[in-house]
């Protein structure tokens, strides 16, 4: 019901799993209302001065009768019998509530167990919400919780602690669709065995959630998800094919041998349709690829153009209206006529996991909420009615009074000092080594700059001890030449000895030729 005083269909489900998790709850409650049996009782026999068979004999067997070793008999054997009494009042008195109440009186008389059993994220955050729920019950009144994938590791990881009393609660996927009746199957298998582990005939009790209206044989109850969606092609061509089915009274294993009927005849009519166009021309896989690039290009233009004819693409879904199929794939069934039917319902794997990962599994995921709130309120408000308010608690508190999604420090303020201490001598270290590494930088450029400039210096001084170098040679060959040429004529008409100068006798010793 909302704000509006409205009823939705979904309203008797929400009644369905309230129902449930009081249920549950009655089964948590067991233990402290045994107590309080068992306290009433005491005072009331100690008070009386006599228990219960006792008195029962007494009244029963009066003084008048003469038969004096019978009466002792008789009064032997109600002394036993409320000694035996004595001893196990709790178990009578938990089996009294049960037989009340009208649940199974032979699970265990411990505290209870839950285990959670859908896709990981389901499971895991039904966990942590049931048991945050149940910290800051009282402890007889603390169930255990656990969770597990059905579909994966909850067989191998809690089939065998299944005990008497255990308390299942499973998430079913819609395995009315093809691309989801096998994990529906796997999920159902895994109840099966679990419920199938019994001890004096009694096993745990499971309870599912699904919108697949088709209670397990072995579940001891099952909560249907009511669903507004159209349905999906395979949906509609398993309706087509046994017309007596509704979607509803089938269960997986069932549903997944329809769909292979329907697999079978569809691939007899294409292997049909193969023979039928034997003899016709077949496209090459370049045509064949031309074609569907002009049927996408077309397309296109038909979604620029707001076209209504135009098949929904991918990249551009937020330009596209929603569906208004009789069912998903109408259309796709109406544009594909020659194509066999199992090939097309293969199209749509992709959008039934999509549903199942962002639709459905919330929708189990809300129905587990208001299935364990419920039981988390039941026994919050017991524990506030029997104690007239003084053991009242308030199950949206925790131990740690934290009103955030967050986890308390795991270590001490004393380490959290030193640590910070450490950060501190850590960060000036850093702060000194950053300002060495950059003097030292400024150094190395420094002195590289410096090597540049000298290396430069060297450069330009070679250059010009070459220039002068090369000046003095060209001047020293023209006096040798000069000197060359007076040799010669002094050799051809020498009149009288040359003087000799300081430049003939380098010319002449100076082991040059002659």
């Amino acid at each position: 019901v909302d704000c509006d005083s409205i009823t939705y269909n979904g309203a008797s489900t929400a009644r369905e799993l309230r129902a449930r998790g009081h249920y549950w709850a009655q089964h948590v409650l067991e233990s402290p209302r045994s107590w309080i049996i068992c306290f009433v009782y005491i005072i009331a026999t100690v008070n009386y001065g006599s228990a219960l068979f006792t008195g029962i004999a007494d009244a029963v067997w009066t003084d008048e009768d003469n038969d004096d070793e019978k009466s002792d008999y008789i009064h032997t054997a109600a002394v036993v019998l409320d000694s035996l009494l004595y001893a196990f009042l709790p178990q009578v008195a938990m089996l009294l509530i049960r037989a009340f109440q009208r649940r199974p009186l032979l699970h265990r008389m411990t505290g209870r167990s839950v285990v959670i059993g859908d896709i990981p994220w389901v499971a895991q955050c039904t966990e942590a919400f049931a048991s945050k729920l149940f910290a800051v019950s009282y402890s007889n009144t603390t169930p255990s919780f656990a969770s597990g994938n059905p579909s994966d590791h909850l067989v191998h990881r809690f089939t065998h602690r299944v005990v008497r009393g255990g308390l299942l609660a499973v998430g079913r996927p819609d395995g009315r669709i093809s691309g989801l009746t096998s994990q529906e199957a796997s999920t159902c298998l895994s109840v099966n065995q679990a419920s199938s582990i019994q001890n004096f005939g009694v096993t745990l009790e499971s309870l599912t959630i699904g919108s697949n209206p088709s209670k397990l044989p072995l579940s001891a109850h099952a909560v249907y998800l009511p669903t507004n969606r159209p349905d999906f092609l395979c949906e509609n061509t398993l309706k087509d094919f046994d017309p007596n089915y509704d979607g509803s009274g089938k269960s997986a294993n069932a549903i997944i041998g329809d769909y292979e009927n329907i697999w079978k005849k569809s691939e007899n009519h294409e292997d049909l349709a193969l023979n039928l166009d034997k003899g016709k021309k077949k496209k090459s896989k370049a045509a064949q690829r031309r074609q569907s690039y002009a049927a996408k290009r077309r397309n296109m233009q038909a979604l620029l153009s707001g076209g209504k004819d135009a098949v929904p693409d991918p990249i551009r879904l937020g330009n596209v209206e929603p569906s208004q199929e009789v069912y998903f794939g109408a259309q796709l069934k109406a544009s594909n006529p020659d194509t066999p039917i199992h090939m097309l319902i293969e199209k749509q794997r992709l959008s039934q996991r999509l549903y199942e990962g962002r639709v459905a599994s919330l929708q189990r995921f809300v129905a587990f909420l208001v299935l364990f709130h419920q039981m988390g309120k039941s026994v919050q408000d017991w524990w506030g009615w029997i104690s007239f308010g003084f053991l009242g608690y308030e199950m949206d508190r925790t131990h740690s009074i934290m009103r955030i999604a967050t986890t308390a420090s795991p270590v001490s303020g004393a380490a959290i000092r030193g640590r910070i201490i450490n950060l501190a001598i850590e960060a000036q270290f850093m702060r000194a080594n950053n300002i060495i590494s950059k003097f030292i930088d400024r150094r190395i450029q420094d002195a590289a700059k410096l090597a540049r400039t000298m290396t430069r210096e060297s450069r330009r001084s070679t250059n010009d001890l070459l220039r002068v170098s090369r000046e003095s040679s060209i001047g020293d060959n023209l006096r040798v030449d000069e000197e060359f040429k007076d040799a010669m004529l002094y050799v051809k008409e020498p009149p009288h000895p040359p003087p000799v100068t300081s430049s003939s006798r380098q010319f002449f010793y100076g082991g040059t030729k002659v």
